[in-house]
């Protein structure tokens, strides 16, 4: 039997919203509601939600894998195997549970919250990151220093990516006027993440008016690399592909090959779009092709930034079909082949 949030005694009455914290009387919910309650049910609500999309996405254990921390498999439904990062084998495999158990025994610090694995140094997906970055979020959230900036803005790119906007747009904006209050240079990494949310909220022309005066100055950082980005993505939904693929193509030339691998894709896929916006498809598939065989290189075939790729690639070639002329066909049946090489290979 759990505490109740607010005197300690055991409960079992649920608030009815976030389904998280649990009371043993309506007083004690209602004094825990004016006392915080009020500022993190609609968040715990939110997260609760990301969690139930990222499990009908995930992937789920193979026969015989066992968890990296227990070293035990699969059990019941509290105790299910989940993909924890992109290595190979048995080494990615463990129990949420498990995970965040550890938690508890490490040291808060902003770095924590880039989750990434010591062995691959990528960041786990699915309901292993949501769940991580709920415990930490519990943790940082009544803080008010630099972890709490961290703590937020963190929570609101998880929130993105599970389809929560609305949430994820207030975590972002907290974040910049906490950031403010405390004289921390995040502001163009957040104003990213604020626009990239705006964007999604089809709220186009907000998320372009944000990030432009950013890109002024020149260099080829990963803050204006992702800045770049979004702004290439808020103008491919505003209807302005020219200016999109003006944005995505100087960016990509001012960057440094060798550095920033994901945001760099990221970028050529919002590229592609512009491309392929305009007609020009045959050089939209050819810059995804390559994003699409090193995302299966690293991380395989069935994470979902590879699959994602591949997705965007047959919505290409459909596009592409559609407006064909008889000397397209045989660069399509190659593409065709192409595609469906990439999602057969191991």
């Amino acid at each position: 039997m759990e505490a109740c949030a607010n005197c300690g005694r055991s409960a079992t009455n649920r608030c009815a919203n976030c389904r998280e914290q649990v009371y043993c009387s309506r007083e004690c919910q209602a004094v825990d509601w004016q006392r915080r309650h009020k500022t993190q049910c609609a968040t715990e609500a939110a997260i609760r939600r990301a969690v139930a999309t990222a499990a009908s996405r995930g992937r789920r254990a193979r026969d015989g894998v066992t968890c990296y921390v227990c070293l035990e498999g699969d059990g019941a439904e509290a105790r299910l195997i989940h993909a924890g990062c992109g290595c190979r084998g048995s080494a990615g495999w463990v129990h949420v549970s498990c995970l965040l158990e550890t938690l508890d025994h490490t040291e808060l610090r902003p770095s924590l919250f880039k989750l990434a694995c010591p062995s691959c140094k990528l960041s786990p997906s699915g309901v292993v990151k949501v769940r991580q970055l709920q415990k930490l979020w519990r943790l940082c959230a009544n803080r008010s220093g630099s972890i709490g900036v961290v703590a937020r803005g963190a929570l609101a790119l998880v929130l993105e990516q599970h389809l929560e906007f609305d949430e994820a747009l207030r975590q972002c904006r907290a974040a910049i006027d906490l950031a403010n209050k405390l004289g921390i240079d995040s502001d163009l990494e957040l104003r990213v993440c604020e626009s990239r949310i705006l964007a999604k909220c089809d709220r186009h022309a907000e998320a372009a008016d944000l990030l432009e005066p950013f890109l002024v100055a020149p260099g080829g950082s990963l803050p204006k690399l992702q800045a770049a980005s979004a702004l290439a993505l808020a103008l491919c939904k505003a209807g302005k592909p020219i200016d999109a693929e003006r944005v995505a193509t100087d960016a990509l030339r001012k960057a440094p090959a060798d550095k920033h691998r994901a945001t760099r894709r990221t970028l050529t896929s919002h590229l592609a779009t512009a491309l392929a916006s305009q007609g020009k498809f045959d050089r939209a598939f050819d810059l995804l092709v390559p994003c699409a065989t090193e995302l299966m290189r690293e991380l395989g075939r069935h994470h979902e930034h590879t699959r994602h790729v591949i997705t965007h690639l047959d919505a290409i070639i459909a596009c592409w079909r559609r407006t064909a002329c008889p000397d397209d066909w045989d660069r399509l049946r190659q593409a065709d082949h192409l595609v469906a090489d990439l999602r057969h290979r191991e």
